[in-house]
């Protein structure tokens, strides 16, 4: 077996981990270039959180800074870690106690776990889909604000529970339980009527 010269040793030990930035993306490859000590290298794999039946998808950006690491320094089998902050992209935050997510659209999702508060700024909107139930429990309030309309749609029944009362709405109507006061105080149940008579005349208002 020949035995490989001191100088391909070297090489080879310098190209193990090599310092460097994405210069080109490939999405659908799930590919990338990285120039690296005045070298471009070979379309390569970048290292993924998962990636078994559980898969995390978020592909690197152009500048982004990388370690490059080679397999017994054959940058042609090489693998991009991607992450390392740089001058060029700095973090996006700075608090011990946070986790944070920018977007490029500017969306912004953070996890303050000193102030245990999950916040959510989305500049577009929102969707969830759900092949089963989604239950929301609170010990404090639930508020709901809208500039625009709020539509709450069912296709079976919308139940509005407050203690032992109820409203319940299906396509046939509308039941209240135990009553519905309006005004508060005409009683739906209970509720009388002034200039009562016999015969087809019209009631008054009710008391």
């Amino acid at each position: 077996m020949e035995t490989p010269h001191v100088s391909e040793l070297i090489r080879r030990i310098e190209n193990l981990l090599r310092l460097g930035t994405i210069a080109r993306v490939n999405a659908k490859g799930y590919r990338v270039r990285v120039t690296a000590g005045g070298l471009v290298s070979n379309w390569l794999p970048w290292v993924a959180l998962r990636a078994g039946t559980t898969r995390k998808w978020s592909p690197p950006t152009v500048g982004e800074q990388c370690l490059l690491l080679s397999p017994g320094g054959d940058l042609v089998n090489g693998v991009v870690l991607v992450g390392i902050f740089s001058a060029e992209v700095p973090p996006n935050d700075n608090r011990a106690n946070t986790e944070a997510t920018h977007y490029p659209d500017g969306t912004y999702h953070e996890y303050d776990h000193e102030a245990h508060r999950d916040l959510l700024r989305c500049v577009g909107d929102v969707l969830r889909q759900v092949e089963g139930s989604i239950t929301h429990e609170a010990k404090g309030a639930i508020t709901h604000q809208a500039d625009g309309s709020i539509l709450i749609e069912s296709k079976a029944s919308i139940t509005l529970k407050v203690g032992d009362s109820r409203i319940v709405l299906t396509p046939s109507g509308i039941t209240a339980d135990p009553d519905i006061v309006g005004g508060g105080h005409v009683s739906l149940v209970n509720h009388k009527h002034t200039k009562v008579s016999l015969g087809n005349d019209v009631s008054g208002k009710p008391l």
